[in-house]
């Protein structure tokens, strides 16, 4: 079984710099930071256009077993099968034709003291088509969202299911953006 980790490091660097040039360069660099996150995003939300299928793929590098018996592949994806039905979405098996694929990899790792470290990302991928030459391959088409901690089983668990719904979330309000529900027609007495 592979297991991922992650290290963060956070170095102190001393700076030649007055703490108002820095602050300005902050405050420069996240504004042309937010313009272009939103420019991307945008452009994630376009990709989701006219998508009426599904395939909902739990990731083969998932590791549920530090989860059990407080969360289960199942769970998850009754969960997110569950959230994205309600949206209007048709969910299809293996095999059955969709529009573009949502994947889901969860990684966990419980130490002999009970705690448990984990990851889980969440992506939707779709075809996508080169313009220069009309090259067609698989992209990420929206996300990828993810979310590292640590903590009880229990409790990343139910911090993996929550989190997990927020991005599924998240991802349906950006469908339902460029997808508006239709409402149905007005009953007549």
């Amino acid at each position: 079984m592979e297991y991922r980790f992650v290290l963060i490091v956070t170095l102190i660097v001393p700076s030649v710099f007055s703490g108002a040039d820095i602050q300005q360069a902050t405050l420069d660099s996240e504004r042309v930071s937010v313009q272009d996150q939103k420019a991307v995003h945008e452009k994630e939300v376009r990709s989701l256009a006219g998508i009426k299928a599904l395939f909902i793929s739990i990731g083969s590098d998932s590791s549920f077993e530090p989860l059990e018996p407080y969360l289960t592949e199942a769970q998850v994806r009754t969960d997110v099968e569950l959230r994205i039905r309600k949206a209007g979405i048709s969910v299809v098996g293996i095999g059955d034709p969709h529009d573009a694929t949502v994947y889901i990899d969860i990684a966990a790792l419980r130490s002999t003291t009970g705690l448990c470290a984990f990851d889980f990302s969440v992506q939707l991928r779709q075809s996508a088509t080169v313009d220069r030459n009309n090259q067609k391959f698989g992209a990420i088409t929206w996300g990828p969202k993810g979310y590292l901690s640590m903590g009880s089983t229990m409790a990343a668990a139910e911090t993996i299911r929550k989190k997990l719904g927020d991005y599924i979330d998240e991802f349906l309000n950006d469908y339902l953006t460029v997808n508006p529900l239709k409402r149905e027609a007005q009953r007549q007495p």
